[in-house]
């Protein structure tokens, strides 16, 4: 064992730890360009398509500027039996309205007939021992679209976490994916 070359082994151990660790820091360095990439990707659909809540000015210090976002790839052109793929979760849900919920097409109005006239009273006060009866005319009743409260549920972020969460919970096990 004296006449082994430790001095070169020691020389390949050092190169080998320097190039790990650079490896290292090539990774971590891609990871955070991915990140930044993903929250400015983040970032400008949010300011797309704001909701209520987030329209508010932020009540902590200015954000800090981060890189320039690509523009997005124009949406492709879909034909009419063709459903579009959506970019965002709120597309997905919107989708899924319009799909469960179409468009119904209003009836015409009703054309009311003007009642009859009312018989003239003569001059002499009679009197009668029936009161006239009125007919009571009923207002139908309407019942709410049901799109319309759909779409207030979903508006609400809360309401979108919940549907979320019960979609993991009520969907297949990931496992069985």
């Amino acid at each position: 064992m004296d006449d082994f070359p430790w001095h070169y082994a020691a020389m390949i151990f050092i190169v080998f730890v320097s190039w790990l660790y650079q490896r290292l820091q090539e990774i971590s360095a891609s990871r955070r360009l991915r990140s930044a990439e993903r929250k400015a990707a983040a970032e400008a659909a949010r300011k797309e398509r704001p909701l209520f809540q987030e329209s508010r000015p932020p009540l902590g210090p200015p954000p800090v500027p981060g890189p320039v976002p690509q523009p997005a790839p124009a949406a492709p052109t879909t034909t009419p039996g063709e459903i579009p793929i959506p970019r965002s979760f709120r597309e997905f849900f919107e989708t899924i309205e319009t799909l469960s919920n179409p468009p119904v097409k209003t009836p015409a109005p009703l054309q009311e007939t003007a009642p009859p006239p009312l018989p003239v009273a003569s001059p002499e006060p009679e009197k009668r021992s029936n009161p006239v009866v009125r007919p009571i005319v009923e207002a139908k009743p309407t019942a709410p679209h049901p799109a319309s409260g759909l779409s207030t549920v979903l508006r609400r972020r809360s309401s979108l976490r919940q549907a979320l969460i019960l979609k993991e919970i009520l969907d297949v096990p990931v496992s069985l994916r």
